[in-house]
Parts: structure tokens; sequence; C-alpha cells
């Protein structure tokens, strides 16, 4: 319960950490912002980025009756979320994120549903600055700050933004009917990352060979010389066997 924190001191420290917390957060976003580029992942739209509230956090504290002593031990006290065109851009930022810094601990909430279940994915990354970057000094004073950074396609954004409106708090007293329309809403949307995916692979291999790259049409060159000369010297071979009068 919100009882067992000391709601005054954490509440102090809060105020405290929040304009620190603010840097963070714009400098981690800018700094995620180039990343992405050399990667070329599609966003779908601009890096939302947020600072958590007061309110948010007390009601937190309560909901999971958590522990804490101080604003900045709350590991989502900052937070980032990327929403991706391409199911693929979430799996290239995935392992962009985990390569350049220290993760704390990951989330993949599919991994919550079943086989025959449809609903929010997500996937949530828990991590701080590593030590190299804190050496730098527009980065030391971060040391200690975490952020959760959230990655998701642009449709499994649009499920996660509807269904609070959607959804009910006690589903076993939703009309069959009802729950049956909301889980074809997230069928539909599923489906949709499975076809982009689809289309981007067919794409690509049309891609291939209609616009071939430098290496690609040296490489067409030499197979075509080898079939040429493979071509030229069965057809001599076949000469040579035939009657003198076939070969004029």
């Amino acid at each position: 319960m919100v009882a067992k924190v000391d709601i005054g001191r954490l509440r102090q420290s809060y105020e405290l950490v929040v304009p620190l917390a603010e840097r963070f957060c714009n400098k981690l976003t800018e700094q995620i912002q180039e990343l992405l580029v050399p990667a070329e992942v599609s966003l779908a739209v601009p890096i939302e980025k947020r600072v958590k509230s007061w309110d948010s956090l007390r009601e937190k504290i309560a909901n999971k009756n958590l522990k804490v002593k101080n604003a900045q031990d709350i590991e989502d006290l900052v937070g980032i979320r990327l929403i991706l065109l391409f199911q693929r851009d979430v799996l290239k930022t995935c392992e962009i994120v985990a390569k350049n810094f220290d993760v704390l601990n990951i989330e993949d909430t599919r991994q919550r549903l079943g086989d025959s279940e449809l609903g929010y994915q997500s996937v949530h990354y828990q991590i701080k600055l590593p030590k190299s970057w804190l050496v730098v000094p527009s980065f030391a004073s971060f040391d200690g700050l975490c952020a959760e950074i959230q990655m998701r396609t642009v449709a499994q954004h649009i499920w996660a933004v509807a269904s609070h409106t959607l959804q009910y708090k006690h589903e076993h007293g939703v009309p069959r009917p009802i729950r049956r329309a909301i889980h074809r809403v997230s069928a539909l949307l599923e489906t949709v990352d499975l076809e982009f995916e689809r289309a981007l692979q067919e794409r690509e291999a049309y891609g291939h060979w209609m616009f071939p790259t430098p290496e690609q049409f040296w490489m067409l060159i030499f197979w075509r010389e080898c079939w040429m000369i493979d071509f030229q010297d069965r057809t001599k071979k076949t000469l040579n066997h035939m009657p003198i009068y076939f070969r004029n």
C-alpha cells in the first residue's frame, strides 16, 4: 500500500530529480534518433518522450505496491516510445538499443499472450547509459538514471491506443458479440504487420534483379560469359560430329 512509502519524502525527491530527468529524456531521444539514421529505420511518427508525472508515479506505486524511497529508483521515470512502420524496424531497433546501452530488463508483451490470444504487443527495454558514455561531460550528470524504451509497429500502436476505449476492465462480463468484434480488430491489425512484411520481401526479391547492384551486375555478366563459352564449346563439338554437308 502507499502508506508503506514515505510519500512526502518521495514527492520531494521527485521534484528535485525532474529537471535532470527532463534533460536526460531530451538527450537520450537525440542520441537514439542519431543511432537510427545509419540503420535506415523507418519511423511512422516522431519519437515520443515523457517524464512520468507525479500523479502517474504515485498511482503506479499504489497499484503495484512498490517500495521505493527515491523517485530516481523508478525505472520508467523517463519513457521513450518508438512507433515504427514495419516489424523488421522493431527488430533493428531492438538490436541498436541492446548494442548501445546497458540493458537492465527486457519485456516482450507478446509472451503474455497464449497461442489463441490476441492483444497488446510491444517490446520494452529498461536501460541506463553505459560507462563509456558517462565519461563525456554532457552525459556525466545522468549517472544512475534509467529509462524505458518502448518499440512497436504503427499497427500495434493503433491497438494500444484504441484498446483503452474498446476493452473492459472485466472481460468476462462483456457480451460475446462485442468481445468477438474486439478480437477481430486485433487480428486485422496483426495481419497488417504480416502483410506489410510479405510485401516488403516480394518487393526486395523483384528489385534484386530489376535493379542490381554493381556487384550483382558484374556477376550476371560473368555467368553470361561462362554460359556463352560453354554454349560455343558444345556447338563446336556438335558440328564436329555432324556430316560434312550439314556444316554449311
